[in-house]
């Protein structure tokens, strides 16, 4: 056994002896994907759903919420290569309705590298049920929320921009989202097919799951390891709507990788590329970009967890998916020891 395989062999019991006791306690699934030069390997803990005994496999459906992000980051790279859009260009380029707004003049870039000045939540964001926080928020909603946004005052003030800090915002990716896809008159979900998940050959990555697909699909848990409802979108899709595997997140993990080998190649450079700079990491287009160069991103909804670090200098990348919202205690710790 050489150096490389003892090692590999030493991070997968690091793993499993952090793993095992949250299984039950904290988590009730979890699949790690360990990409690592060349060499794939899945470690599977407790059940897609609370007592039904099967455990997670690699094409096992999670939402993997702000995970999400990265892959709109993605589109909007592959609309700029494309000539089609600018980072620069405004808001109210696509949403008329917010010429002479202060949010009209919020540009593609800033909304990307989360420098916007938006809140974290869409101010004016209201809900039937709380378990599905997004399902009501639809396309008049967004709208008439950021014409009423302000600098100074109301329930819907903001920061302004650009700002001089990054302020995490969903609002302002799930905007991103919906301005992308209106840019091209089409759905988020049919541009995120043809513009990522085909190209990538990402086949079991989606926003909807048909009657084929369902029995794959991992059952969501609250902290305290209840059944919670799946989360639904009508405008936020870019923030967190996009449900995935952890074959398929492994195999994008790749892509940004070894980009030389995909279609995509000068979109994915241009993704990782940091733009703003900051503490503790500098920001590409939504990925956190640590000074050693490595990147990573996390997702959370109200029934899953997900991470996913890409370490371009050792050709590596890990990931977990989680079907409780409650995040992996001990996972980074263990793979970077």
């Amino acid at each position: 056994m050489n150096t490389h395989e003892k090692e590999n062999q030493e991070l997968v019991a690091r793993l499993k002896a952090i793993i095992e006791p949250q299984i039950g306690t904290k988590n009730v699934g979890v699949i790690i994907g360990i990409y690592d030069q060349g060499k794939e390997t899945y470690l599977s803990f407790g059940e897609t759903a609370l007592g039904n005994k099967s455990k997670p496999e690699v094409d096992t459906i999670f939402e993997i919420g702000s995970l999400t992000k990265p892959l709109t980051g993605l589109m909007l790279a592959r609309l700029i290569e494309s000539g089609k859009i600018s980072a620069k260009d405004s808001v109210s380029k696509f949403i008329p309705e917010l010429k002479n707004q202060k949010t009209g003049e919020i540009t593609l870039a800033e909304l990307v590298t989360h420098t916007s000045g938006l809140p974290r939540l869409p101010c004016n964001l209201h809900y039937k049920h709380i378990e599905n926080p997004y399902a009501d928020y639809s396309e008049k909603d967004l709208i008439e929320g950021l014409r009423n946004s302000s600098f100074t005052s109301g329930k819907c003030k903001f920061e302004g921009h650009p700002t001089a800090t990054a302020n995490y915002s969903n609002w302002g990716f799930g905007l991103l989202g919906y301005i992308l896809a209106r840019s091209q008159n089409t759905t988020y979900e049919t541009l995120l097919k043809e513009l990522v998940l085909s190209p990538l050959g990402l086949t079991h990555t989606t926003l909807s799951v048909d009657k084929h697909k369902r029995k794959k699909r991992s059952q969501g848990h609250t902290t305290d390891l209840k059944a919670t409802p799946f989360w639904d979108h009508q405008t936020t899709h870019g923030a967190g709507a996009v449900l995935s595997t952890a074959h398929d997140l492994l195999l994008y993990a790749r892509a940004l990788l070894h980009p030389e080998g995909t279609p995509l190649r000068q979109a994915l450079k241009l993704s990782i590329t940091p733009v703003f700079k900051t503490e503790p990491n500098d920001l590409a287009f939504t990925w956190f970009v640590r000074p050693s160069g490595n990147y990573w991103h996390d997702g959370m909804t109200g029934g899953f967890s997900s991470f996913i670090k890409i370490y371009p200098g050792k050709d590596r990348a890990v990931l977990y998916l989680s079907n409780t919202a409650h995040e992996l205690e001990g996972f980074l710790d263990a793979v970077e020891k």
